[in-house]
Order: C-alpha cells, then structure tokens, then sequence
C-alpha cells in the first residue's frame, strides 16, 4: 500500500519516501492526477471530474472494457463527491491511482492540470521535492519573544521549547546587574520593543545584553534539536544575526535570515518567506550537482545520450541525473537489452515517459534525480547524467 491520505480532506505530504514507494510500481495502468492551485472547491471538483472523464477514455485505450473502467476508476469518487477541496496557491494536488490504491498528496509547486496515463506514475513534476528538505525551523528572536516553528512544505506551526527564554527582559530579570539596566523604546506606536544598556558604553552593551538573551536561545534550541542538522532560518531584526551566529553552534543555521521584526509576522508571513529561502538553497543544490556534470564534461563519467544514461541507470551506475522541465520524451526501453524506441512527445499503448523513466530508476538505485528549468541545463539535451564509474 502507499504511503498517503486517501480521503479528499487531508491529502499527504511528498515526500521521499512517499516518492519510493510510488517509482517501485512498475505495472500499470497508473494514472496521475495533477490540479494545479485554486482556492475556488467547485473549480478543483470540476477539475477533477473532467480529468475523470479523460481517464475513463484513456483506460479504453489502454483496453478496458468501460465496465473494467469504471471499477478502476471507482476509488475516486470520494474526491469527486468533497465539496470543501481546494487547491492554495502555489500548490499542486496529486492524485496517483492504481488497481491497488489511490493515494493523494499535496505537493508544495505548481504544476499544470494534467492527466499521464502509462505503466508506471508520472513522477517527474514532482523531483524538486526530492531536493528540498522536508522539514526545517524558523527561529524567531525579538526583544519581546523567541519562538521555534517547524515547517514542511506546507504546514507551519509553533514548537513549545523547554527553557526558551520568554523575552530579553525575562533573560536579565535574576541578573544581579539587572537594576543598573536602563530601558528605552523604540519602534511604532504598539510595537516597543526594549533596549537595554548600562550607563558606561550604550552601544557595546546593547550588544552584550544581546548575545547573553542569544546565548540563552541557543543553549535551549540546541538542547531541544540535539544533533538534527535540518535547515535552521532565524527571523529577527539585523541587530540580532551577529549576536545569534556567535553563540550559536547549530549546523544547519542558514546565513541569510528573514528580515524585520517577526512580532509583526503572522504564521502565514513565516511561511511564506521561509518557503522563499528554502527554494533559493534547494537551487543553489542543483545548481552545484550540475556543476559536478560540467566538471566531467566529454569524459566517461558522463553523458547526454538518452539510450546509454538509460542503460547506466537500470545498471546502478548513475550518480545524477538531470532532465529537462516542460518536454516529455515518449517510447519503450528495454532493459534487458538497453534497446530504445521513440515515439517523440506523443504517448502510445505500452509507451512511457523516458525522462520520467530515468529519473524513477535513478532514485530507485540510489541516485539524484533533477528536474532543471531549460535555462539552467548545462546542454540543449533533454537529459544529461554523471555516472559513478
């Protein structure tokens, strides 16, 4: 069985493991379900139905009677029948339907509405889940608060955290210095938050009084992460990324940081600009795999050819692959005798996806699979690969 929600309501998350499971069904009919982003449920409903409609045809064409058809399409009624579905923005619903199991998730991209019937899933559009991580924080540090959030690609939610100092006033309140502390506001009407200093070197102990509230921060997150290496983004004001990045010894605080005060931040705000930076560092991955490729250009550990990279990936000697968005490459591979036959961009009975093919197989021998805008492809080919030998 698949690892997803099969109801509507809560679709799963995409995850690499839900990916896995997916890519080993290598019997079909498979079909794939894309809806892309809209907060209107009669528009996903209409959607849905009208892809129900293609896939009943499809199905024919694959030879199913339209009793057969209709069995098989039967699991997904409930989608059909949900009244309170939508799709957000920026999202993409995926529904993957089987003689075995339908299994629906939300994938944080967008992809196009579609329907890809074929032997195996069309998991293709959603490889940048594969490099992205699944989950990360979000630290956010004012004067006023601190306060840990755990993300996921589409989930953002508040972390009780033990010892995790309530303000920098509630970090100096024992001190026994704390009475020689001045307070002054600063800010918007609403919005104060306190500075504290000492009467000798303002500046320099604004700073200190800083990094002893970042120092307590650091001790109880570190204490609550242990040694998880997930993606860590603080969200404050510029003053306090110094003073954080000198206590701090957390491996995977990101260097840049959402700017501003996050008092003024809703979740949704957090979200929003962690999402932003996590795309930006899962492109600077791919683009440091593809530079892997362009270092071993012309020379054994690579190649563009669509027939030998298929051949090294049923061999498990493919490292990356990386393939090219927005084209599909329709045929039959045969691996047991590395023979391919294309039939261009057109699917045909018994035909797959050739770079969706590549990239399953990839991933299922322990390699990265890379889905690369045209612009970012180190060559005008639909597929290039590194080879591990």
């Amino acid at each position: 069985m698949f690892i997803g929600m099969t109801t509507a309501i809560h679709p799963g998350e995409m995850t690499k493991t839900v990916y896995v499971s997916l890519a080993k069904v290598k019997h079909g009919p498979c079909l794939s379900f894309f809806v892309e982003s809209s907060t209107s449920p009669e528009h996903v409903n209409a959607t849905l139905k009208a892809l129900r409609r293609e896939a009943f045809i499809r199905l024919g064409e694959l030879g199913l009677s339209a009793a057969e058809a209709d069995r098989f399409l039967n699991p997904l009624a409930p989608y059909l029948k949900e009244s309170n579905l939508a799709v957000a923005d920026g999202q993409t619903l995926g529904i993957f339907l089987s003689a075995s199991d339908c299994s629906s998730f939300s994938v944080p991209l967008a992809i196009r509405t579609r329907l890809v019937a074929s032997q195996r899933f069309y998991l293709k559009p959603v490889l940048p889940c594969l490099l992205e991580p699944q989950q990360y924080h979000v630290l956010a540090i004012s004067e006023n608060s601190a306060h840990l959030f755990q993300c996921s690609g589409h989930e953002c939610h508040k972390v009780q955290v033990a010892g995790l100092p309530k303000s920098l006033k509630d970090v100096f309140a024992s001190r026994d210095f704390a009475s020689s502390l001045q307070a002054h506001s600063s800010g918007v009407p609403g919005h104060q938050p306190l500075t504290y200093h000492g009467h000798s070197g303002p500046v320099e102990e604004v700073h200190k009084n800083r990094v002893a509230y970042c120092r307590h921060i650091s001790a109880a997150i570190e204490k609550h992460l242990q040694d998880c290496e997930e993606a860590l983004i603080l969200a404050c004001v510029s003053e306090y990324l110094p003073a954080f990045r000198e206590v701090s010894r957390f491996k995977g605080l990101v260097h840049d940081a959402i700017a501003g005060n996050p008092d003024r931040l809703t979740i949704a705000d957090i979200q929003h600009a962690s999402r932003k930076m996590i795309d930006a560092l899962t492109k600077e991955r791919m683009l440091r795999d593809i530079k892997e490729y362009v270092d071993v250009r012309n020379t054994p550990r690579s190649s563009s050819s669509l027939a030998e990279i298929l051949a090294a990936v049923f061999d498990g000697r493919v490292k990356s692959v990386f393939v090219r968005a927005g084209i599909d490459v329709w045929g039959v591979f045969d691996p047991g005798t590395n023979a391919l036959s294309l039939n261009g961009d057109a699917a045909s009975a018994g035909s797959e996806e050739m770079l969706n093919l590549a990239a399953i197989e990839s991933v299922l021998h322990g390699g990265i699979a890379c889905l690369v805008p045209a612009a970012d492809m180190p060559e005008n080919e639909p597929i290039v690969a590194v080879f591990r030998y």
